[in-house]
């Protein structure tokens, strides 16, 4: 079986994902091939065939620029397909709608299998442009969504048909993890070593509850032993001054550390590392990697109540939940875990057991190897 996966966004953290399904898929005998970026950003060897198609579609050009390149690109994927006649064509989050479902259209002309796993699946940024994304999923054959909540949403806000749907977990994050020591990753991110250190990470954004956590701060117990780190990069047209207004305001300054910055691949799991606790208080979302890599970990996570964590989120046994957008309630369950060792001690090593044996990649593989096998057959 041929698969051809295509993932404009491989200079992101969706890379990681992009590894792990061609790699667990390769292991289970399928010739595969990754459409992406030429700066991939997962320095891992891969044992499948990565090509370079999407150049030029990122970093600091025009967006005219760039979005004569992507047409370029999508072009060159049509044309590869058919020449080289993959069985299987598996979309994961793309870029540019009102251009991407041009693609859809050929390949269905072309009669080729479309499999999609749009990860968002209403993108925040691009809710004005309904209608291709909307024609994007009609045209594909399989969708796969990472839970329930993700389904129900699909179903509801695009009307696609529930046998059209399956649900596959977005995998964990071991195939990347060197099991590095606390003391080695705050030395290497020049952290304080006699802080408990509260982590914030990925691209700071609206949505993603920063100011809860930012406001909830100032209410924990022993805050002087505190250190939030947020470590990321600010997206365009974020409040990066009101955030920093909002830590002066409450007198936070020597109690927050801000990296606004692309966190290259070879530190991220030091910032993982580094913390006590993994915060995650998402007001919206459809999926979190940042979850994820927590959870691979075996770090203790404090988690934001979203329907879309429901599916394995479990109170006191594998991560702390609290109110979304409720600061008081999410100083309550940071007090509660910074207090208690054997609950952070409980809660991570549940979370690790969780990640190892439900969100292996050989399992989802294995998962996503039947469903292309039933597509074929109809």
């Amino acid at each position: 079986m041929k698969i051809c996966v295509i993932s404009p966004l491989g200079y992101t953290g969706i890379a990681y994902y992009d590894f792990g399904l061609c790699y667990a898929l390769s292991e289970a005998g399928l010739a595969v091939d990754l459409f992406s970026v030429d700066n991939y950003i997962v320095g891992k060897e891969p044992n499948f065939n990565k090509e370079a198609i999407f150049i030029n579609t990122y970093g600091d050009i025009s967006r005219i620029k760039k979005g004569i390149y992507y047409l370029q690109a999508l072009v060159k994927s049509f044309f590869l397909i058919l020449k080289k006649n993959y069985d299987i064509i598996h979309f994961q989050k793309m870029e540019l709608p009102i251009l991407d479902c041009g693609l859809f259209v050929l390949l269905k002309f072309a009669r080729k299998k479309i499999v999609y796993t749009p990860h968002d699946i209403m993108p925040y940024k691009y809710k004005r442009v309904r209608y291709p994304i909307y024609l994007s999923y009609k045209l594909s054959d399989l969708l796969i969504v990472h839970n329930e909540k993700n389904l129900i949403d699909m179903i509801d806000h695009f009307g696609i048909k529930r046998d059209k749907i399956s649900i596959v977990p977005h995998g964990n994050y071991n195939y990347f993890l060197q099991g590095i020591q606390r003391s080695e990753a705050r030395l290497m991110l020049s952290l304080p070593t006699d802080k408990k250190v509260l982590l914030l990470f990925g691209n700071i954004k609206e949505g993603k509850g920063i100011e809860t956590t930012i406001s909830a701060l100032k209410y924990l117990k022993n805050k002087t032993d505190i250190l939030l780190l947020i470590a990321g990069k600010a997206y365009r047209g974020f409040d990066f001054e009101g955030m920093k207004k909002l830590i002066k305001d409450n007198g936070l300054e020597n109690f927050v550390l801000i990296r606004n910055e692309f966190i290259e691949d070879s530190l991220v799991e030091s910032y993982y590392r580094a913390c006590d606790v993994v915060v995650i208080p998402y007001e919206r979302g459809y999926e979190s990697g940042v979850l994820r890599y927590a959870f691979s970990c075996g770090l203790p996570v404090v988690v934001s109540n979203l329907k879309e964590f429901s599916s394995f989120a479990e109170d006191g046994e594998n991560c702390l939940i609290f109110k979304k957008g409720e600061f008081k309630h999410l100083a309550e369950r940071l007090n509660l875990l910074l207090e208690n060792k054997t609950l952070q001690h409980t809660i991570a090593r549940n979370a690790k057991k969780l990640s190892d044996t439900e969100w292996g990649w050989d399992k989802l593989a294995s998962q996503t190897k039947r469903l292309y096998e039933a597509l074929l057959e109809q």
